[in-house]
C-alpha cells in the first residue's frame, strides 16, 4: 500500500484583517481565526483536516499564540498532527520547507478556507496537467481588496491581480497548492526569500509553470467579516 501523504496547512496568521470584526462578534480575544464556526458548527480547520484525511494526514502548523487553542480544538480529528511553524517567514513556509526537504509532490494548503472539494480530484487534475504547480481557484462572493485569476481553457493560469473589489464571477484563489519539484521551479523557490503567496504566484506564472483547479461551486477566504458572514449564512442548516 502506498504511504499516505502529508497535506500541510499553514495556521500560523494573526487573522488581522477580521480580528476586529470577530471580536464584534463575540468570539473571546486570541481565538484563531482558523477556529471560526461555519453555519454547521464545524471549524474551518476541523473542515480543512477532514477534507485532507480523504487521501493524506494533515500536519497543522500553527504558531506560538495559535498553538494551544488550535490543540484544545474539539473539533479537530485526532489523526493530525500539530506542529510549530518554527522559521517560517510567510503563510507558504511549511510547503517550502516541506519541499525542500523532500524533493517530493508536495501538497499545502491555509487554514483559514471553506470550499465543498476533493483532494484525490484536485490531485488527478494537477497529474493531468503539463505544469508543475497547480492552485485552487473559485467563485466568491464580492470583497474588498480581494485578487482575481485569469485561467485560460486549458486550466493554465495566465495572470492575477489585486483589485478594490471582486465579483461574483471572478476567481479567487482559495490557498490550496500541488508543488512538483522540478528543477526550475526548486530553483525559483531558493529564489524567494519571503514565502507570501504574491511572489509565488508572481513567479510560477511568469515562467508559465502554474495551471488552476476551477471549482464551479462558491468558495470563501475567509479574511473579513463581510465573507465570513456570507459563509455562515450559505453553509448553515436548509429552511
Amino acid at each position: 500500500m502506498a504511504e499516505r501523504p502529508t497535506i500541510h496547512v499553514a495556521a500560523g496568521g494573526k487573522g488581522t484583517r477580521i480580528r476586529e470584526g470577530m471580536e464584534r462578534m463575540g468570539f473571546p480575544p486570541g481565538l484563531p481565526k482558523q477556529l471560526l464556526t461555519t453555519g454547521s458548527g464545524e471549524t474551518l480547520l476541523g473542515h480543512i483536516a477532514r477534507q485532507a484525511m480523504e487521501i493524506g494526514h494533515p500536519a497543522i502548523y500553527a504558531s506560538y499564540d495559535n498553538v494551544r487553542a488550535i490543540g484544545e480544538s474539539d473539533d479537530l480529528p485526532e489523526d493530525v498532527s500539530l506542529l510549530i511553524a518554527r522559521n517560517s517567514n510567510g503563510p507558504l513556509g511549511p510547503l517550502v520547507q516541506a519541499i525542500s526537504r523532500t524533493h517530493e509532490q508536495t501538497m499545502s494548503c491555509a487554514g483559514d478556507f471553506w470550499a465543498d472539494f476533493k483532494w484525490s480530484e484536485f490531485r488527478a487534475f494537477h497529474d493531468q496537467q503539463d505544469t508543475p504547480v497547480s492552485i485552487l481557484v473559485a467563485p466568491s462572493v464580492p470583497t474588498f481588496e480581494g485578487a482575481r485569476f485569469k485561467v485560460d481553457d486549458s486550466g493554465l493560469v495566465e495572470s492575477w491581480e489585486r483589485v478594490d473589489r471582486t465579483t461574483g464571477e471572478d476567481l479567487i484563489n482559495i490557498g490550496a497548492y500541488i508543488v512538483d519539484p522540478e528543477k526550475l521551479v526548486m530553483k525559483k523557490l531558493r529564489e524567494l526569500t519571503w514565502h507570501k503567496e504574491d511572489p509565488f504566484n508572481d513567479t510560477m506564472i511568469e515562467g508559465g509553470l502554474m495551471s488552476a483547479y476551477v471549482l464551479s461551486e462558491p468558495a470563501y477566504n475567509v479574511n473579513n467579516p463581510q465573507v465570513y458572514a456570507a459563509l455562515v449564512q450559505n453553509t448553515g442548516p436548509a429552511e
